[in-house]
């Protein structure tokens, strides 16, 4: 849902005038420069970090992302040789389990 959408929800949830002052100051101080800097903290702490390894750039878009990760020969830091599809799906599963923790 929105972060507006949300906001609108809870103030016609809402029955205490102080909660939607509250509401209605909040939903000015939402930023999308705030969101976004949420969102890419969201993003790093999915991520994993291999020593050895420097990460993208920020401007890249996510094919680039790819060919670049590729290209680092991730399994030469971990020490598995696999085809890279595989090395991917591992490090998905990897990620699901961190995260489930």
């Amino acid at each position: 849902m929105p972060v507006d959408a949300l906001l609108k929800t809870m103030l016609d949830l809402n029955k205490d005038p102080t909660v939607e002052k509250l509401l209605k100051i909040l939903s000015k101080k939402i930023t999308n420069e705030a969101f976004a800097d949420f969102l890419e903290t969201e993003r790093r702490t999915r991520s994993i970090v291999i020593s050895g390894i420097e990460q993208g750039s920020d401007d890249m878009r996510p094919s680039e992302r790819q060919t670049d990760l590729g290209n680092k020969h991730i399994d030469h830091h971990i020490q598995i040789k696999m085809k890279m599809e595989n090395l991917l799906a591992f490090l998905l599963i990897l990620s699901l389990l961190v995260t489930n923790l």
